[in-house]
């Protein structure tokens, strides 16, 4: 009887053990996991803010000239027409 109490209990003892370092290893990955999805959302942030960034200064360095250039390399900020032709102009 003493050996049958002492083998269940090992049993037991064993059991417990592998059952704790399973559930550590499920904790361990589902955090590794969260962290990954966290770098990608900040990653992605970043790239959205770099890009929002670059296609302002391209704005603001936009140059528009007619596209028959009839005033020669004469250029403007903004959109708009041509004074001697009247072609829109391009960027």
């Amino acid at each position: 009887m003493k050996k049958i109490t002492i083998t269940a209990a090992l049993i037991f003892t064993l059991g417990f053990m592998f059952t704790s370092c399973n559930e550590t290893k499920k904790e361990v990955k589902e955090n590794a996991i969260e962290q990954v999805q966290e770098a990608e959302k900040v990653a992605e942030e970043v790239k959205t803010e770099a890009t929002e960034h670059n296609h302002s200064e391209e704005m603001a360095m936009a140059v528009y000239q007619c596209p028959m250039k009839c005033e020669g390399d004469k250029t403007y900020a903004e959109t708009g027409t041509c004074p001697t032709c009247k072609m829109d102009l391009k960027k």
